[in-house]
């Protein structure tokens, strides 16, 4: 049996604030892994991680707080605390072992880099249902029409400065045809990226658009993104 550094004798919540008093007796800061300094590091920590997020998606209640996992804006809150526990997991383990995993991090300003290089990039539909792959070169393997969408740079589209995006719109009246199945970027004659979706018809609508995002992770390449 792994020896327990903290044994639980009480509530979870108690047994949780003793461990990270512990942790912060031994040199943790854990005021780097909240959004909003408000009181202590330990109790904007608990009021962040534990009470605000986990028993609003695990225990709550009617009349309660709560997650509801199709809301983008609750999403994006959970993505964010997600963030900061990875983050805080890697420290932890650092501050209790004395073994830093290895690491690095891409700065917001590195990322903007990136992302300015794309800049170009110009984004297209199609209605081929082939599977993407790495390797592909082709918007359409199966050579099906293609149509491109006009194009704007949206840049950062969240206020961390990790997301960045690019939206396309055409008249339905314009497309190729009316069936969405593939969804790609390209800059110049080089396929950026390519995605399938479910089939979609659009016949009958007036204006087709979709917004494509490009996520970055920072400290170690934590993932931020979890799909529904």
């Amino acid at each position: 049996m792994p020896r327990q550094l903290v044994p639980r004798r009480e509530s979870e919540g108690g047994w949780t604030r003793r461990a990270l008093a512990q942790l912060e007796t031994r040199g943790l800061d854990l005021s780097e892994f909240v959004s909003t300094i408000s009181t202590t590091p330990l109790n904007d920590f608990m009021n962040e991680q534990y009470v605000a997020l986990r028993c609003a998606q695990d225990h709550a209640k009617l009349g309660e707080a709560h997650f509801l996992p199709a809301t983008l804006d609750d999403r994006l809150t959970v993505q964010s605390a997600l963030y900061q526990l990875a983050r805080f997991l890697q420290a932890a383990l650092a501050q209790l072992t004395g073994i830093v995993p290895a690491g690095g991090t891409t700065t917001f300003a590195g990322i903007k880099m990136y992302n300015d290089v794309l800049e170009d990039l110009t984004l297209y539909v199609s209605s081929d249902p082939t599977p993407e792959r790495p390797s592909d070169t082709q918007i359409s393997p199966l050579g099906r029409p293609v149509s491109e969408l006009t194009t704007t740079y949206l840049q950062a589209v969240d206020a961390q400065g990790y997301d960045y995006g690019w939206q396309g719109v055409i008249p339905v009246a314009d497309l190729q045809e009316p069936l969405v199945c593939t969804t790609a970027g390209r800059v110049g004659d080089v396929l950026y990226s390519r995605g399938t979706v479910t089939s979609t018809d659009v016949t009958g609508a007036d204006v087709f658009q979709y917004r494509q995002v490009q996520y970055w992770s920072s400290n170690g390449g934590i993932k931020r993104h979890y799909p529904l």
